[in-house]
C-alpha cells in the first residue's frame, strides 16, 4: 500500500499492483511458448537466416562463420531445436550429445584436448551451440534468455548427461558462473568469425539440479514434453552406444 495526497490535502490509500516475478511472467506465457525440432527445410532456412542476421552484428566475417557453422543432416548425436513465441521464432539452439564414441561437437573443433580427457573417463556431455536469439524478440520480451536457456537443461535431464558445456565469451562468464556453478576448464582460444575470445566452461549436472529447480522451477520438464521435443532416446546411437559401453 502506497500513500499519497491530492491536491485537496485528502490522504488516500492506493494499491499499487506488485512487479510479477520471473516465474510468474513465464508461466502467464506457457500457452504461447513452443519448443520444437527444427527438421524440415523450412524450419532449418529459418534458424540459419536467425543465426547469420545475428553474427552479422559482430565485427567478424558473418559469411566465415556461416561457411563452419551450417549443421549437417547425417549427424547423429545431435539436434536443433527452435523457441517458437506466438508461432513466431525467437531464438534456438543446438544441442549436441557426446561421448567418446561420439566425440564431435561446437567444443572440441576449439578446445579438444580438454574435451577428450572428459570424454575418456567415461562421460557423457551435453554441449549447446549455436545459441542465437533474434533481436526484436529479445527487446519484446525480457524473459528470452531464461526460455531458451531450458533447451540445454531439459536435454541434460532427459539424456542423464554428466556435465553439460557452455562455450561463452569472457565477458558472460560470469552469468554461467552464478546460473549453472560452471567453472572455466579452457581457453580463452581465438574465434575468427566472431573477432573475440571465448571460455570453455563445464558444468557438474549432478550438483546443480537441487539448486537450479528450486530458483527456476519453470526448467523442469516431464518425460512426454522432453521426448516430443528430443524424439525418442531409441532414435539416438550415442545414447545406445554409452549403454553398451557402460
Amino acid at each position: 500500500m502506497t500513500k499519497v495526497v491530492d491536491m485537496q490535502g485528502v490522504d488516500h490509500l492506493i494499491t499499487k499492483p506488485a512487479k510479477l516475478s520471473l516465474q510468474d511472467r513465464i508461466r502467464a506465457m506457457e500457452h504461447r511458448i513452443e519448443y520444437r525440432r527444427m527438421v524440415d527445410f523450412e524450419d532449418r532456412e529459418a534458424v540459419y537466416k536467425l543465426r547469420r542476421d545475428a553474427y552479422a552484428r559482430h565485427s567478424g566475417d558473418s559469411s566465415l562463420w556461416v561457411s563452419h557453422g551450417i549443421d549437417e543432416m547425417h549427424e547423429e548425436n545431435s539436434t536443433t531445436i527452435g523457441l517458437f513465441i506466438d508461432n513466431r521464432l525467437a531464438g534456438s539452439f543446438k544441442i549436441t550429445v557426446i561421448t567418446a564414441e561420439y566425440p564431435d561437437c561446437q567444443s572440441r573443433t576449439y578446445f579438444r584436448e580438454d574435451v577428450d580427457a572428459l570424454l575418456a573417463k567415461g562421460n557423457m556431455i551435453i554441449d549447446p551451440g549455436r545459441f542465437v536469439a533474434d533481436p526484436q524478440a529479445a527487446l519484446d520480451y525480457p524473459e528470452l534468455p531464461f526460455l531458451l536457456m531450458k533447451v540445454p537443461v531439459m536435454a541434460c535431464q532427459y539424456f542423464r548427461a554428466d556435465k553439460c558445456f557452455s562455450h561463452v565469451s569472457k565477458e558472460h562468464s560470469s552469468f554461467y558462473r552464478r546460473m549453472f556453478n560452471a567453472r572455466v576448464i579452457s581457453g580463452p582460444e581465438w574465434y575468427e568469425p566472431l573477432q573475440l575470445y571465448w571460455l570453455l566452461m563445464i558444468s557438474d549436472v549432478d550438483r546443480i539440479y537441487d539448486n537450479v529447480f528450486q530458483r527456476f522451477p519453470f526448467w523442469k520438464a516431464d518425460y512426454l514434453e522432453m521426448r516430443q521435443i528430443f524424439g525418442p532416446l531409441e532414435t539416438w546411437p550415442v545414447v545406445h552406444r554409452h549403454a553398451a559401453v557402460a
